[in-house]
């Protein structure tokens, strides 16, 4: 899911009932304003990506009844990033990884 929830937040409930695994992306903004300077712009690109993916499981574990196991974070390479952002995140994966609790991919 390009959005984690953010187009429509039904498809939490859709993973939860069907016990299915959820690619949970992070992107900013939509397809047309992605690549925008507003969302290509991050203090730490590793931990602001961690930090709002995190957000986003959390709410579908907590109000949507997802099980962590299921969900498999992507941090969007090429989406809402710079070439330069993309290797960062690239070479920090597992930083991306630690900042999930126990039981999330």
């Amino acid at each position: 899911d390009v959005s984690s929830g953010g187009f429509d937040r039904g498809i939490y409930d859709v993973v939860a009932s069907a016990g299915v695994p959820y690619v949970m992306m992070h992107m900013r903004g939509d397809p047309k304003t992605m690549q925008s300077e507003e969302n290509t712009t991050y203090g730490n690109v590793v931990a602001d990506i961690a930090s709002e993916l995190g957000r986003k499981a959390a709410r579908a574990v907590r109000e949507h009844s997802v099980v962590p196991w299921n969900i498999i974070s992507d941090p969007g390479i090429g989406f809402a990033k710079t070439h330069a952002q993309n290797e960062l995140i690239l070479g920090r994966l597992a930083a991306i990884q630690r900042a999930f609790p126990s039981g999330f991919l």
